[in-house]
């Protein structure tokens, strides 16, 4: 089994304990690939139809708006990502998905996924806490820089993801934290 997918396994224990033979099928489904910085993984309009486990890199979802690039999020080590809306709802998706650094992902269809929940219910007890576990923190997230300054918002995302700064553009922070400019302190 690769080193990405045993992170996959790892990642998934964490919510739920599988056993031998469901870390067997996810290994032998699993699609490991390796993408070069500015890889576009999804484009608007089309329909996402896999899911990503970051197990190197980072990812980053964006959007136009009046001809202007918006960060919507960015993903980083041990994250499942995908145009969330289009992977769900099987609709075009409004977003781009875009490797920010040289990224490894370990990757399934819709398809597939959805074979592994109704074969084992405790992979669907796993989605269902990984979707509740984004979903708190992204709602925590949101409310919590809805309401403070630009500087504020920064720190927060600096306190989820320090070496952030380091990895990523400054400009797709600025742009994720609706703020102008960024300038590395140190």
């Amino acid at each position: 089994m690769s080193e990405s997918t045993q992170s996959f396994i790892k990642h998934i224990n964490q919510f739920v304990i599988i056993d031998e033979a469901i870390t067997k099928e996810i290994a032998d489904l699993a699609t490991i690939e390796t993408f070069d910085k500015n890889h576009t993984l999804l484009k608007e309009g089309m329909v996402a139809h896999r899911l990503y486990f970051l197990h190197k890199g980072v990812l980053r979802s964006f959007y136009y708006q009046n001809g202007k690039e918006v960060t919507s999020w960015l993903y980083i080590e041990n994250q499942v990502a995908t145009s969330w809306y289009s992977y769900i709802n099987k609709q075009p998706s409004f977003e781009y998905l875009q490797v920010v650094e040289e990224a490894t992902l370990v990757s399934f269809t819709y398809e597939e996924w959805e074979r592994l929940y109704q074969k084992h219910p405790k992979l669907e007890r796993f989605g269902r806490k990984l979707l509740e576990a984004q979903t708190s923190f992204i709602d925590l997230f949101s409310k919590g820089y809805m309401f403070v300054s630009a500087k504020e918002r920064y720190e927060m995302l600096l306190s989820f993801y320090p070496d952030l700064i380091h990895r990523v553009n400054l400009g797709h922070i600025a742009s994720l934290l609706g703020i102008n400019r960024i300038s590395r302190q140190r």
